[in-house]
């Protein structure tokens, strides 16, 4: 790494490259322990730098519209994108360029898209029914045998794509052939909002009112709708086969024929759930309301199951360089992981693309440090490593820092008083924790990260 007039340099494979700074003069650069690039500058005070784990690809990037419905992946790890103002476009990622591929002269909103094992892209919306586009052709041509406008499609395993309408029906294609699922058992479930594949090639279905089935193959088996308080926004199936229900009343774990809910009681930043994505490093990505959270999937089904009282989230924003962050909820896919790990969301601010490795966590916790202790509301010196009370009822306050420069407000702290506490107690928010005692007894604190 080198400073520059207005830049740094960095030298890297053989190559140069500036990264503009917003200060003239850089004098020294540090790196921490974490891996950000701390620099002194003349006049501009100390700038702290570190590489962003995501990219955003919209207007300035070559979309029409800023709003994205839907993403699909092909076998050449091209990203097809849902623009619900601009038609279909295709994004080279290596290039990171993005091009129109199907458009109409008016307002052409594509609101979902699959990729089928023969590469062929299928796409369509509530207002355009059902399209594809192959290798070869210039332009998209529409399945006039489905008449409705269509709300979700999902590529299987088995060569189908299934399709969702607007007035509630499902089928699947397969050699450019409809073949409608309309029986008794399926009428009414109403809105599909999100479709999944599970380990026995059973078919999920969600959408309003509660809808939650599942398409054996034969019938439909349904989920007591009074079981789910809201409409389900999305479904994912994870790497251990597990279903996880994303709806506007929290998140649930599907497991032997019952709904196991979380929300914001154990430790849910959100109840709204959009969008949900798996990703490499044993997490679950979020996409809510209030942003975009991951959360350890072993701590979720810990917590769904009575083994844990909560769990611990993290929130992926502004701290990180994402400014903005508003999925689109109830298009279908709306996260997906693609084949190099990385994970994908379409919101109102582009597509985001997020490199998971650069953010997985360090195998070294920060340090961590006392730095103030209260006896009955007076403050303890803390000169030597033993801090000594008289016997009796007391209170004991203390509040621990954590040197963390990368993602402070994401720290998760515990804290365990041995010979108190039987097991680590969570630490707020604010880093602080109590004991109240009351009988004389020794007691040695730890705190961890």
């Amino acid at each position: 790494v080198f400073t520059g007039h207005s830049s740094i340099i960095r030298y890297r494979e053989g190559r140069f490259l500036a990264f503009p700074t917003s200060f003239a003069i850089a004098n020294c650069i540090l790196e921490d322990r974490e891996g950000n690039l701390w620099v002194g500058t003349s006049g501009g005070g100390v700038a702290q730098m570190r590489e962003r784990a995501h990219r955003i690809f919209n207007e300035s990037s070559g979309l029409r519209s800023d709003n994205v419905s839907a993403l699909a992946e092909d076998a050449q790890h091209t990203i097809w994108v849902a623009n619900r103002s601009g038609g279909l476009y295709r994004l080279d990622v290596d290039a990171g360029r993005v091009e129109r591929r199907a458009t109409a002269p008016d307002n052409f909103a594509v609101e979902t898209v699959a990729v089928d094992r023969a590469g062929k892209v299928w796409f369509g919306g509530r207002d355009i029914g059902l399209w594809y586009l192959s290798d070869g052709m210039k332009e998209p041509r529409q399945m006039t045998t489905v008449s409705a406008g269509v709300n979700a499609l999902l590529a299987t395993r088995s060569g189908h794509v299934w399709f969702a309408t607007t007035n509630g029906e499902v089928g699947r294609i397969l050699d450019d052939r409809i073949d409608p699922i309309n029986g008794e058992n399926f009428h009414g479930l109403a809105t599909i909002y999100a479709m999944a594949e599970d380990d026995r090639g059973g078919l999920w279905f969600g959408g309003r009112r509660g809808l939650l089935a599942r398409w054996d193959g034969k019938t439909f088996t349904h989920c007591d709708p009074n079981l789910i308080p809201s409409t389900v926004h999305s479904l994912l199936i994870d790497s251990s086969g597990l279903l996880w229900v994303g709806s506007a009343g929290g998140l649930a774990l599907y497991e032997n024929e019952k709904l196991h809910w979380l929300t914001r009681e154990q430790g849910l930043p959100d109840e709204i759930i959009y969008n949900i994505a798996e990703d490499d490093h044993g997490r679950l990505w979020l996409a809510t309301r209030r942003g975009l959270f991951h959360v350890s999937r072993t701590e979720l089904v810990s917590v769904a199951r009575g083994e844990l009282r909560r769990v611990t989230s993290s929130r992926y924003g502004p701290e990180q360089g994402l400014r903005g962050f508003t999925p689109t909820p109830n298009f279908f896919p709306g996260a997906l992981k693609s084949r190099n790990g990385h994970l994908w969301f379409s919101t109102t601010q582009g597509v985001v693309e997020i490199d998971v490795s650069k953010i997985a966590r360090s195998a070294t916790p920060s340090p961590v440090h006392l730095d103030v202790v209260r006896w009955d509301g007076e403050v303890a010196a803390l000169g030597s490593k033993t801090i000594e009370f008289p016997s009796g009822r007391h209170r004991v306050d203390f509040e621990l820092v954590v040197f963390n420069y990368t993602d402070p407000d994401n720290v998760a702290m515990e804290h365990r008083l041995e010979g108190f506490d039987r097991d680590w107690v969570e630490t707020g928010v604010d880093h602080k924790g109590y004991m109240q005692s009351h009988h004389p007894d020794y007691y040695l604190g730890n705190g961890m990260e």
